[in-house]
Formats: structure tokens, C-alpha cells, sequence
């Protein structure tokens, strides 16, 4: 009985494990396309043209390069210049009537000063059989002060 037992175990582990896999290669993928938004937008190292590649084909005819200068000049104005973003959280946009609708959001924080911050968040969907990024978007985040809290 114990052996039975352990091969059933044994079993759901290893297809569970099977299973992942698919989505462990397409994280890993946004992963990378995300991290080239971060450095764009961090440091200049990432060109427009570089960064267009793994946009889709609708992101690449509506978001230009002087579309991309411009939005880096309002980010500079509103928040500053963004020193570092750190990955926080990958999300599957999920309905519970129709199931995954095939868009994952990986969402960054990042600082921008001593009392500055953003969140970046970049956005996935499957295009002619590979994942692309349908847009991104940078937001400040305004940090409330905390209630009773001691003056000092």
C-alpha cells in the first residue's frame, strides 16, 4: 500500500513539473523583452529600435520613437529620472467565465529619488505564435503618510 501510495505521489510531482515547464520558458521570455523596457527607460542602454523588436505589430505602428522621447522627457518631468526598477510580480489576466485570456502583466517598482517612486508595468500577449509586448506603462506612486504616526 505505502509503495502505491508513493508512485502516486511520485507521479503527480513529475507531470505537475511537466506542466510548468511551458510556462517557466515564457516567463523567462517576458522576463528578458521586460528587462530591456527597464534599461531603456533606466539608463540609455536600450535603443527604440532594439526595444521594438518584441513589440507587437500594432504597439510598433502606434508607439514611435519620438512617441518613446517624449514619453521618457514626461517621465523625467513627473518622477525624475528613474534610477533602478525591480521586478515584483508576474500576473495572468484570468477571467472565470472564459479562463486565461492569454495576457501576462509583469509589474516593477522602482525609485526615482530619496522620496520618489514608479511603477512600471509591461504588458504580454501571443503574436503569430510568440509573446510580444503590447504596451507598458510608467506610474508614480504617492506615498500616503501613515496614520498616528510619532512627529519627530
Amino acid at each position: 500500500m505505502k509503495r502505491v501510495l508513493v508512485l502516486v505521489l511520485t507521479l503527480l510531482v513529475i507531470s505537475a513539473s511537466c506542466f510548468a515547464a511551458d510556462d517557466v520558458g515564457q516567463f523567462a521570455v517576458e522576463q528578458k523583452m521586460a528587462d530591456e523596457v527597464v534599461s531603456s527607460l533606466t539608463g540609455n542602454s536600450v535603443s527604440y529600435e532594439q526595444l521594438s523588436k518584441s513589440f507587437t505589430a500594432n504597439m510598433k505602428q502606434s508607439f514611435t520613437p519620438s512617441g518613446f522621447a517624449n514619453m521618457k522627457k514626461q517621465i523625467k518631468e513627473r518622477i525624475g529620472t528613474i534610477k533602478n526598477f525591480n521586478f515584483v510580480s508576474f500576473t495572468r489576466q484570468y477571467n472565470l467565465k472564459n479562463g486565461y485570456n492569454n495576457v501576462d502583466d509583469l509589474v516593477y517598482y522602482g525609485a526615482a529619488g530619496k522620496e520618489k517612486y514608479a511603477r512600471l508595468t509591461v504588458h504580454f500577449v501571443e503574436e503569430n505564435g510568440a509573446r510580444r509586448i503590447s504596451s507598458f506603462d510608467v506610474s508614480p506612486i504617492n506615498l500616503a503618510p501613515q496614520k498616528g504616526a510619532a512627529k519627530k
